[in-house]
């Protein structure tokens, strides 16, 4: 796996379910959530999540998020500090199986 250099101010937002779902409080001023963007997209439920959070997680889907909630998020919203990636995910890697 490989970390990709991440600087960004990008924030998920995670419903009470899906807190529920990764054992993490929605309402708590600090916590970290690891979690993969598969399963956070996927556990997004009907309408899934919106076009600016799309944007960002389809891309990186396989990828690890590392997310961080601090006092000056709101409930259920986590800051992406962290992406962590296999590196044939990655754009730059030539993959040899062609997939």
């Amino acid at each position: 796996m490989t970390a990709i250099p991440f600087n960004s101010d990008f924030r998920v937002y995670t419903d009470r379910g899906q807190c529920n779902r990764f054992d993490v409080s929605y309402m708590a001023d600090e916590e970290l959530l690891v979690v993969s963007t598969t399963d956070l997209l996927r556990s997004r439920g009907p309408g899934g999540y919106d076009q600016e959070h799309r944007d960002f997680l389809e891309p990186l889907q396989g990828a690890t998020l590392l997310l961080k909630r601090t006092p000056d998020l709101g409930p259920g919203w986590w800051r992406v500090t962290h992406v962590e990636t296999y590196d044939e995910l990655r754009p730059d890697h030539q993959n040899p199986r062609g997939a």
